[in-house]
């Protein structure tokens, strides 16, 4: 076990650095090409896990890829959350779902679960919230985005702004893989084929040319699994330990603009630092009560604490990115938007990074995702 010390505490990380590889998606164009990318090229496995999987066409399009690759022999294995994701949302409102496709891929040898199928009091609204795709044991993708059209279509006035990692490295990939097939394994619903049809699909091209890898990092993968509001794994304590150590500066970039944050932003009062929060306004939220939240909590960070500043989307844009930047050398990536959910209910994960080089260019691709999409608050 290596530790790494943060000023006053020690971070003891469960395994050895990996150094990968890796490149910032920033843009939603490469986010989604990089996984088509991905799934045709695979020879062996191919590993998913996403919170949301809806039926647009994106939905339709990787269930496709998926069944492709199954009939070719790839090992494939998906698992998508129930709370929202249109097979259930689509069963309420009686329109089609993706039972179908779904069922196809089963019959050509995939294997599905749905996690939070059946929903008991202790697990309402308790999503498994994490994303990440594993390729061959060795291509990784890890981030915000769900397999949903507004992450990635670029014609929506009200598309959803995210990042994702794509990573090179069978040690990082092996973590990963630890992770997903724990929660397959105890994942009780696994989705069936009710009839012997397969879905006829034309063979898709392979696609050899290498990824532009520009970066690399140390890297490390943290998670946290939730049970009758028990938290399990490092995710959790490590995101506190960031944002209690730091020294300088630090950048935030969350969905939601919580009281849990401005609780931890708290304990940096009395150090001369300057904190930036790219969060969204009420106006940019598609979630009804954070629309009354927000300007309460902005407000409360703005008279309380004069070394933070925070931007929203100046269009109807929303920010889903996930990330934390401290002062020059550390970032997290992932799913964790931290908010009350994601330190206590959701199951999350992310990639913990490491490097001056790295953190010196993640800044300089921060600043103009900045610059393009946010304005300073107003707190409305």
């Amino acid at each position: 076990m290596r530790k790494i010390v943060f000023f006053f505490f020690v971070v003891s990380l469960p395994t050895l650095a990996v150094v990968a590889p890796i490149k910032l998606l920033f843009d939603s164009n490469e986010g989604w090409e990089s996984r088509i990318k991905l799934i045709r090229n695979a020879k062996k496995s191919i590993n998913i896990q996403t919170f949301l999987l809806s039926n647009d066409e994106y939905g339709s399009q990787l269930i496709k890829e998926l069944i492709n690759k199954s009939k070719a022999g790839v090992e494939v294995k998906l698992i998508f959350d129930n709370l929202l994701s249109n097979n259930f949302v689509s069963k309420i409102s009686r329109k089609e779902t993706l039972d179908e496709p779904l069922e196809k891929l089963v019959a050509a040898g995939g294997k599905v679960k749905i996690t939070n199928k059946e929903w008991r009091f202790n697990n309402l609204f308790v999503s498994n919230h994490k994303k990440m795709m594993v390729i061959d044991e060795e291509y990784i993708i890890v981030g915000g985005r769900n397999i949903d059209k507004i992450q990635f279509d670029n014609d929506n006035p009200n598309k959803f702004e995210d990042l994702d990692l794509l990573i090179q490295s069978k040690g990082l990939a092996k973590e990963m893989l630890d992770d997903f097939n724990f929660t397959f394994d105890n994942t009780k619903f696994q989705f069936t084929c009710s009839s012997n049809q397969v879905l006829i699909t034309k063979p898709l091209p392979l696609i050899y040319e290498d990824f532009d890898f520009n970066l690399e990092s140390d890297a490390y993968y943290l998670f946290k699994h939730s049970k009758f509001n028990k938290n399990t794994g490092s995710l959790n304590p490590k995101i506190r330990e960031m944002i209690y150590s730091t020294e300088n500066n630090l950048i935030i970039s969350t969905l939601y603009l919580d009281e849990e944050l401005y609780e931890l932003l708290l304990t940096l009062k009395n150090k001369n630092i300057q904190v930036e929060i790219l969060t969204n306004s009420g106006y940019n939220s598609r979630y009804p009560p954070y629309k009354f939240k927000y300007p309460r909590v902005c407000k409360k960070i703005k008279n309380n604490l004069s070394f933070v500043k925070i931007f929203n989307p100046k269009n109807s844009k929303t920010n889903h990115a996930k990330f934390i930047v401290k002062d020059n050398y550390v970032a997290l990536v992932g799913s964790h938007n931290l908010d009350h959910n994601s330190f206590h209910r959701d199951n999350e994960n992310a990639v913990l990074l490491f490097g001056v080089d790295f953190i010196t260019s993640f800044k300089e691709e921060i600043k103009k995702y900045k610059n393009s999409l946010f304005v300073e608050s107003t707190c409305n």
